[in-house]
């Protein structure tokens, strides 16, 4: 049986985190819906009964509800933040250790493109991009409720979801070789840039300087 990998092992770590971010991510959509619902209960009871006692009821109950939705998200953007923290903290010196023993040996790969990498993860999880992907999949909570307001309305919104889901998939397709090809590109420029770094008293000496100058303006 093969061994696991520090890779496999922090997100073997990670999982109940990842847990917790979606139980959480749930109850942020469900209060989602606070305002909403609120308005259609002031529009259906208050006006029609003019009751000072209903609307101060649904405020206590909206208002308990956003500070709910509030602590919700402040828990999980604490949780995502720990979790980037502790990922960079695990796998950290890991990376640097890999990345010098490519360095020392047959390939001659001495750059720290590991390390960049790690901190592009750590970005991407403490941005706002990993809770967009937890909050994907209660999108059909939200066309659940449109539907029972009005089915022609549920309908645009199906389809307008449906709209955005192709238009999402094109982009990919048509995007994502130029975007290899241009990570390539910029993964190879910082290995040369960082190589000519290294070496900027052999390339001051050999008046190289400007040529390399002068590509990197053409990368």
């Amino acid at each position: 049986m093969p061994s696991e990998t520090p890779l496999e092992r922090t997100a073997r770590a990670c999982r109940g985190t990842f847990l917790w971010l979606i139980v959480f991510s749930a109850g942020i959509n469900v209060l989602m819906l606070t305002a909403p619902l609120y308005m259609l209960q002031v529009f259906d009871r208050v006006l029609a009964s003019r009751s000072s006692e209903t609307l101060l009821v649904l405020t206590l109950i909206a208002g308990v509800a956003l500070l709910t939705l509030a602590a919700l998200d402040g828990v999980r953007s604490f949780l995502v933040i720990h979790m980037s923290r502790w990922i960079d903290h695990s796998m950290g010196g890991v990376v640097l250790d890999a990345s010098l023993k490519n360095a020392t040996g047959n390939n001659g790969d001495r750059t720290a493109q590991g390390l960049r990498d790690l901190a592009t993860l750590r970005s991407y999880v403490t941005g706002g991009s990993i809770f967009a992907l937890l909050d994907t999949p209660f999108s059909p909570l939200f066309v659940a409720v449109v539907f029972l307001l009005s089915p022609a309305l549920g309908w645009l919104a199906v389809i307008g979801a449906l709209v955005l889901i192709a238009l999402a998939w094109a982009n990919e397709l048509c995007t994502r070789t130029l975007l290899a090809q241009g990570s390539d590109a910029h993964i190879a420029a910082m290995s040369a840039a960082e190589a000519s770094i290294r070496n900027a008293d052999s390339v001051e000496a050999m008046g190289m300087r400007s040529a390399i100058g002068a590509r990197w303006r053409c990368v």
